[in-house]
């Protein structure tokens, strides 16, 4: 991706996590998007050609379509990097933007509140560890973000993947009922799935998904 258009996807990404909020992925005009936008009084839309830039550098991106004069997003947030590849260019890149932007936005708006995610149509509370983090440590941050709510099915532990030994020492302790019962839980957890997400070997990301068993 070149240095100018690079620059442009990043700035044209605030617009489309907008166009999520608003839209979805249902079609819309650019009329009606600009109205709207310029409602809200959003901070970094100035005018309408700003937002019409923004939105053909989007569909040269491939992250929406356009065709009789409506627009539509062609891949969402939620979907695997795989169909992103298939459906825009430099997809590497904008996935990594998109979820930065998102992530950035998340934690403006909602302060402390929780990062989840989903596995098979399962919510789990995103915790992060590492080589220095304890059982103790969990218990006390489980405690604390699983007990806003009881929608969560369980958490979902991510760390560097070169320190997947450590998580992996950590859950089997979170997994003994026996070992659970000597801290402040009152319940364990069950292994549901493990993988590696990330494009390049050195910021892979290790996360290992545990269900509560209560």
């Amino acid at each position: 991706m070149a240095e100018e258009t690079s620059s442009d996807i990043e700035d044209s990404i605030g617009l489309y996590l907008r166009v999520l909020d608003i839209f979805g992925t249902d079609s819309f005009e650019s009329d009606l998007l600009i109205e709207q936008l310029l409602e809200d009084d959003v901070s970094h839309v100035t005018d309408g050609h700003e937002i019409e830039h923004h939105l053909d550098v989007l569909v040269e991106q491939g992250v929406l379509n356009r065709g009789d004069g409506q627009y539509r997003v062609r891949c969402t947030p939620e979907e695997d990097l795989s169909t992103w590849r298939e459906r825009t260019c430099s997809a590497e890149t904008i996935y990594r933007l998109i979820h930065q932007a998102k992530r950035q936005r998340e934690g403006e708006l909602n302060g402390n509140a929780v990062e989840v995610f989903e596995y098979k149509g399962e919510a789990f509370v995103s915790i992060l560890a590492n080589e220095k983090t304890t059982l103790p440590d969990l218990v006390t941050t489980m405690t604390e973000r699983l007990g806003q709510s009881s929608t969560y099915e369980g958490i979902v532990l991510r760390s560097p993947a070169a320190q997947l030994g450590h998580v992996q020492q950590l859950t089997d302790k979170l997994c003994n009922e026996k070992r659970i019962a000597d801290t402040d839980l009152s319940y364990h957890f069950e292994k549901v799935a493990s993988n590696i997400r990330g494009e390049h070997k050195d910021d892979l990301e290790y996360r290992l998904y545990l269900r509560a068993i209560r």
